[in-house]
């Protein structure tokens, strides 16, 4: 889930827009998907229960190549899409073992 956002965010910010002040990630490594924090409790929640070693997004990953060329709103409406997922799963495993919420996360895909 935090890599496909992190592949939306390298994706709007190929396609700047003069009216959105939003600073999008331009390279391809770790700082992509930690620095999804900015936005909030949500991905900060996300990231620290994931448990998991933070993976570089590729720019060979099928979901990347399936957006290129997508509309920026499009975009971020999948990337609402995807919030909506990460809080669903934040509540789903609240108050529970987060250890299998890692694996869990890695497998859900848009």
């Amino acid at each position: 889930m935090s890599i496909d956002a992190a592949l939306l965010e390298l994706t709007l910010g190929q396609t700047p827009d003069l009216f959105d002040e939003e600073q999008y990630p331009q390279a391809f490594n770790e700082v992509a998907v930690t620095g999804l924090e900015r936005h909030g409790y949500l991905w900060t929640a996300l990231l620290t229960i994931s448990g998991q070693q933070v993976q570089r997004p590729r720019p060979t990953d099928q979901f990347y190549l399936a957006i290129q060329g997508e509309a920026p709103e499009r975009l971020k409406r999948r990337f609402e899409a995807l919030e909506q997922q990460g809080r669903k799963l934040v509540s789903d495993y609240a108050g529970r073992d987060f250890g299998s919420l890692g694996f869990r996360m890695a497998a859900v895909r848009d």
